[in-house]
């Protein structure tokens, strides 16, 4: 079988919640693939790069070393998963719309990435529900992390939100790759984004919470 009938088969898996686990995989190893090329090709070639746009070359940059290997595989946080996954655009971001925002500089950084990668509903839909995942990584962690006092709840701690972290990056890789309308839509009614879903309403909850503690 070639990797493009594979690829047609699996088009349609994300929506079945029992062959999600496999089809987020693929999706992930292929996007870690795609992100090692890209990576050595931006080091390769700088000058291809328009220099207009902020693009520098930086020491590492490129670099995807085992350690940065280990640490989006094991990390807990999705915010650290999101600064790890690829340094050189995360660099190029930060100083592009990140640091030039005033006002919600995550919310339009992640904006302009969903514009920078085509617009399409998918990735409108991936970004923004991946800024909004980071945002609420921001707010969970430290008001779990306070109450995760023993070492055996900090392990615990540590496992399940290592395993929730992969699964809403599978979430966003898939939702990325969609690209028409309905079968987004189908992705949506599915049980996969109850995880994603889970984080929204904490994060409203926790934000909610903070003016009644101020």
């Amino acid at each position: 079988m070639h990797c493009a009938d594979l690829l047609i088969l699996l088009a349609a898996a994300p929506y079945q919640p029992a062959a999600f686990p496999f089809a987020a995989l693929f999706h992930h190893l292929c996007a870690l693939g795609c992100h090692s090329l890209t990576a050595q090709y931006m080091v390769i070639t700088p000058a291809a790069v328009p220099r207009v746009l902020g693009f520098r070359p930086e020491a590492g940059q490129g670099d995807l070393s085992l350690r940065n290997l280990w640490m989006l595989e094991t990390t807990h946080r999705l915010a650290v998963f999101t600064r790890t996954w690829n340094k050189s655009m995360s660099r190029w971001l930060r100083r592009l719309a990140f640091q030039r925002c005033p006002a919600q500089p995550l919310l339009a950084t992640f904006a302009f990435s969903a514009w920078w990668h085509g617009l399409r509903p998918g990735q409108v839909f991936g970004f923004l529900c991946w800024a909004v995942m980071v945002e609420a990584d921001y707010c969970i962690h430290p008001f779990l992390s306070a109450w995760a006092t023993s070492q055996g709840v900090k392990l615990f701690y540590h496992g399940t939100t290592s395993v929730f972290t992969q699964l809403i990056v599978a979430y966003i890789a898939v939702a990325v790759e969609t690209e028409s309308f309905s079968m987004l839509c189908l992705f949506w009614t599915s049980c996969n984004g109850i995880l994603p879903l889970s984080y929204g309403l904490a994060l409203l909850l926790l934000l909610a919470k903070k003016p009644r503690q101020n």
